[in-house]
């Protein structure tokens, strides 16, 4: 195959994912506490790189995990005055027990089960300081630190954690995410108690980006179809 087949084919396939992992933030743009994706575009894809290293500059790729999520930006906050919707000011994550085991979360749009266990989405448990946390009937208090009074008793407090390198963050179904490194206590992280953590997709700049994406994507599907043309025509000329 031509270089020139290969730029285009890695071009559109980039163009493609980019779309896709656009379209997840559109989708998002309502859940609590999700974090806006976006593609790192690389001249080459490493994998490529290794596999055809005298090829032509130029190609771009994206590989299938070069995403990285918008931690730095907060979502906007909503006050519900929920005692168990909770928010974060500044960098961290609260942490919840999953089947495939510990996960991460800036959504903290919890419930108390019939057991007083306290839950993330209706079925995870939140973990604090002994392990799941469980309520005993009676008003809940969560302090700006994390701790976990009922009935004016201290119950457990909040494990508030952050990664100690963002990169290794995995998501897993919108607001969870996993990392294969090691986390660290988020000190510098308050929770703030009756508000919720939004999105922080931006309609506008997405829309924008889908746009220009779009045309990009365009582009390199009709030079990959020049390229595929010219290649058809020379093989007829020498056969």
């Amino acid at each position: 195959m031509s270089p020139g087949f290969y730029t285009a084919a890695t071009a559109l396939d980039s163009r493609t994912r980019a779309q896709e992992t656009i379209a997840n933030n559109l989708a998002n743009i309502n859940t609590t506490g999700f974090k806006r994706q976006y593609p790192l575009f690389t001249e080459f894809g490493a994998e490529l790189a290794a596999s055809r290293k005298n090829m032509a500059p130029g190609i771009s790729n994206v590989a299938p995990v070069a995403t990285n999520w918008d931690l730095a930006t907060p979502g906007p906050t909503l006050k519900t005055g929920g005692e168990l919707d909770l928010a974060l000011r500044g960098p961290g994550f609260f942490v919840v027990s999953t089947p495939s085991g510990e996960r991460l979360t800036r959504a903290g749009e919890f419930s108390r089960d019939g057991q007083g266990r306290l839950l993330a989405r209706g079925e995870l448990p939140v973990l604090g300081q002994n392990g799941p946390i469980t309520l005993p009937s009676g008003p809940v208090a969560i302090g700006p630190d994390g701790t976990v009074k009922v009935n004016n008793v201290v119950v457990d407090k909040l494990r508030i954690e952050e990664p100690e390198n963002t990169n290794e963050l995995v998501a897993e179904g919108g607001s969870l995410f996993m990392t294969s490194g090691k986390t660290k206590t988020a000190d510098k992280a308050q929770v703030m108690s009756g508000t919720l953590e939004g999105s922080n997709v931006n309609l506008t700049q997405e829309l924008v980006a889908m746009i220009a994406n779009s045309r990009v994507h365009d582009e390199s599907g009709k030079a990959l179809n020049i390229v595929d043309e010219i290649t058809g025509r020379m093989i007829a000329d020498l056969s």
